[in-house]
């Protein structure tokens, strides 16, 4: 699977692949048995093509002000239910962590200064692409 799957900062989007698996860690921090966890957590295929993300997030992006903080966060949750639900696929916003999950990347992003010029750079590329 290719590192760059969303735009030239694949940096961010590696980051955002590793918090997600973080958030799936037991509390001992070992691994938690995907087939013990099948019938509260729903199996999710994720998308293959990128261009449909890059669609949507463009479109969310397309007339947010990314020199504006508040602006950007405002729209950061949105992106990154996107940004999961294309990488692990729709019925994961069924699974009881999915919104958990969001609020996690959500604050990292908030927290961390290099997660967030990261993120202000995937908005800026984006809105860069054609459509």
């Amino acid at each position: 699977m290719p590192a760059d799957r969303i735009s030239s900062p694949s940096s961010l989007a590696e980051t955002l692949r590793a918090l997600a698996r973080d958030q799936v860690r037991g509390a001992d921090g070992s691994k938690i048995d995907s087939n013990a966890s099948d019938v509260a957590h729903p199996r999710v295929e994720a998308q293959q093509g990128i261009e449909p993300l890059r669609r949507r997030l463009r479109a969310l992006v397309r007339d947010t002000d990314i020199n504006d903080p508040q602006a950007i966060a405002a729209i950061r949750d949105h992106a990154l239910r996107e940004i999961l639900l294309w990488e692990f696929g729709g019925d994961f916003r069924k699974d009881s962590q999915f919104q958990p999950m969001v609020e996690a990347l959500g604050k990292a992003l908030e927290i961390d200064e290099t997660y967030r010029q990261r993120f202000t750079a995937l908005l800026a590329e984006l809105q860069r692409t054609p459509s």
